[in-house]
């Protein structure tokens, strides 16, 4: 019997170990000079493709994922002021209605341009809280919303259900409520990161 737990155990961990590559596009190589396989070997992530961790995020979300139109490089510069001499690639989506603020913008910055590209968007959620109108249901997202940085990578995380929040009876719970839905986002990309 303790056998066959040890080997389901195994099998188990090993499909975690699968799932956990495949969902984030990871892989662990080899640091140049080390010999594979010997106990001084050191291993260097690479980072995973941004499509990866979007879709990462979409996953984790489900059916409460939802922005659901592109941006472009040209909305990318004129609603959230990051040109495209920062970037090698992004991915961003916003929703298609106008009245919801959720957005998830992924962006890989050129070496050594994260820091300015985080400071760009922490300034843009910081002017979406103070100066900008919006409707009152979207404001315990803006002001929950969280920008993560892994080196150049930098991504605004701003969405999650908000059909919660009709169930809160304080500003206080919906924006815990908030909290909840974008540590969703924030996880799923640190998980692809580890």
């Amino acid at each position: 019997m303790k056998r066959y737990m040890k080997k389901a155990a195994a099998a188990v961990c090993a499909a975690a170990l699968i799932l956990n590559i495949a969902a984030c596009g990871g892989a662990e190589s080899p640091a140049e000079g080390s010999q594979p396989g010997t106990v001084q070997e050191e291993t260097k992530k690479e980072k995973p493709a941004l499509e990866a961790v979007y879709q990462a995020v979409k996953d984790a979300y489900g059916d409460d994922y939802l922005p659901s139109m592109a941006i472009d490089g040209d909305m990318l510069e004129s609603m959230y002021g990051i040109s495209s001499d920062l970037y090698d690639e992004f991915i961003g989506e916003v929703p298609m209605i106008s009245a919801q603020a959720d957005a998830f913008i992924a962006v890989r910055g050129k070496e050594g341009k994260g820091d300015e590209i985080r400071g760009i968007l922490e300034d843009y959620k910081e002017n979406l809280i103070t100066g900008a109108m919006m409707y009152p249901m979207n404001l315990p997202l803006a002001q929950s919303a969280q920008v993560v940085q892994e080196g150049d990578d930098v991504f605004l995380i701003m969405t999650g259900t908000n059909e919660a929040y009709g169930q809160a009876e304080t500003e206080d719970e919906m924006l815990q409520i908030a909290e909840d839905q974008i540590a969703i986002g924030v996880k799923a990309v640190e998980d692809c990161y580890e």
